[in-house]
C-alpha cells in the first residue's frame, strides 16, 4: 500500500499535506451522501504528538429500530445542523463478553463509524489510502471502539495516525438483532453483514471529503470481523469493487463461529423461548413478535436457549452466525463452494 512506510514517504508527503493546530481551525465537513449533512471533529494527537482529527458517531444508517427492527439497513437521510463527534461512542445491543455476568447494554440506534485522518480536508492535494476495520466478537459482542464492548478504547488509531493513511471503524448488529434469520425476506440474513456493506458505500461516497481515496480501500478484521472481510471477499456485492484488499486476523468465513446451521429453526425456538406457539411456522408473525418485544427481554432468552446454540465456546454460546448456505440475495454460497474458493485466497 504505496504512502504507509515512515522510512520511504514521510519525508516526501510531509511538503504535500498541510496539517493544523486544533485551535486555528474549522473541522466541519459537509458530506456528500446524504446530501448537505454536516460533521465537525475534534483535534487529537497521535503517539508521535502529530495532530490528527476524529469524527466518532457518524450515523450511515436509519436507527433499526421498531419497523425497522430485523429488516435490511437503510442510508441515512440528511440531518440539519451539525453533528458533534465529541461523547461516549456508540455500541450496538450485545451480552458482556464476561463470563458469569448477565448484563445486556448498548443501544439499537448504533449504525455509526468513525474516522480517523491525519490530513487537513480542505486543504489535501492527495488522497490517501484508506483502512476499513471490522471489529471482532464472535458477532455477539464488540463496537468499533473495542472488541467486547464495556466502553474502552481498544482500537485507538494513534499509531496509524502517524502514517499517511485515513482509517475507519464501524458499528454493524450483533447477536439476534443481526443474525436471527427465517431464510426468508420476511426476516432476511446476513443483516449484519448487510450493515457492513451499506457503511462501505457511505465511504465510496464521502471519503474523499476526510483525504481518502475512495479506490484504495482496504477492509481489515480480526476474528469475527476476519470472518466478515473473507464473506465480503467473497461476496458479489457492488461495494466491494472499489476494494484493493482484504485482511483476515484470527478468522475466516469457516472458522467454527463463521457459519450458521439451521438458522430458520434456531430463530423460532426464539418465539416458542418467548412464550409463542405457532401453528405452523410463519416467518410474519414471528417477525411482529419479535419487533414488539423490549430488546432487553429479547437478549435475556437468546442467553439462555441452549436450543438456539450453534457450538459452544470457553466463554459464552455464539447462537446466531453468518448463514452461508442461504440464496436469496446475500452469500450465496454453499459450504463447499467456500472451501474451494477460500484455498485460492492468496497468502500474504
Amino acid at each position: 500500500m504505496p504512502g504507509l512506510s515512515l522510512s520511504n514517504g514521510l519525508l516526501l508527503l510531509l511538503p504535500v499535506y498541510i496539517f493544523a493546530h486544533c485551535n486555528d481551525y474549522d473541522l466541519t465537513v459537509t458530506l456528500r451522501n446524504p446530501p448537505s449533512s454536516r460533521v465537525k471533529g475534534e483535534c487529537r494527537s497521535s503517539g508521535q504528538g502529530r495532530t490528527y482529527h476524529s469524527f466518532s458517531n457518524i450515523p450511515y444508517a436509519e436507527s433499526p429500530v421498531g419497523k425497522r427492527r430485523l429488516q435490511k439497513p437503510e442510508p441515512k437521510k440528511s440531518w440539519k445542523g451539525t453533528h458533534q463527534s465529541s461523547g461516549k461512542k456508540r455500541e450496538c445491543v450485545q451480552d458482556s463478553f464476561l463470563p458469569g455476568i448477565d448484563l445486556t447494554f448498548g443501544t439499537e440506534d448504533c449504525l455509526v463509524l468513525n474516522v480517523y485522518t491525519p490530513v487537513v480536508v480542505k486543504n489535501s492535494s492527495t488522497l490517501l489510502p484508506v483502512l476499513f476495520f471490522i471489529h471482532g466478537g464472535g458477532f455477539q459482542t464488540g463496537s468499533g471502539t473495542n472488541m467486547v464492548g464495556l466502553g474502552f478504547d481498544q482500537y485507538d488509531p494513534s499509531l496509524f495516525m502517524d502514517q499517511e493513511i485515513v482509517v475507519i471503524t464501524i458499528n454493524y448488529r450483533l447477536g439476534a438483532l443481526g443474525f436471527l434469520t427465517t431464510e426468508d425476506e420476511v426476516i432476511p440474513a446476513n443483516l449484519g453483514l448487510r450493515d457492513q456493506s451499506l457503511a462501505l458505500k457511505w465511504v465510496q461516497g464521502n471519503i474523499d471529503m476526510f483525504g481518502g481515496d475512495p479506490k484504495d480501500v482496504v477492509i481489515s478484521g480480526e476474528s469475527a470481523g476476519a470472518a466478515s472481510v473473507c464473506h465480503l471477499l467473497l461476496s458479489n456485492v457492488p461495494e466491494m469493487e472499489a476494494v484493493t484488499a482484504g485482511i483476515m486476523t484470527s478468522g475466516t468465513c469457516l472458522s467454527p463461529f463463521g457459519l450458521n446451521m439451521d438458522a430458520r429453526e434456531k430463530a423460532f425456538d426464539v418465539g416458542r423461548k418467548l412464550g409463542y406457539h405457532f401453528s405452523e411456522n410463519n416467518s410474519a408473525s414471528l417477525l411482529k413478535i419479535l419487533q414488539s418485544v423490549p430488546v432487553e427481554i429479547l437478549f435475556n432468552v437468546t442467553r439462555v436457549c441452549t436450543s438456539c446454540s450453534v457450538l459452544p465456546s470457553l466463554i459464552n454460546t455464539r447462537k446466531f452466525r453468518v448463514l452461508a448456505n442461504f440464496s436469496v440475495s446475500y452469500w450465496p454460497r454453499s459450504r463447499e463452494i467456500l472451501y474451494k474458493e477460500i484455498l485460492q485466497f492468496r497468502r500474504l
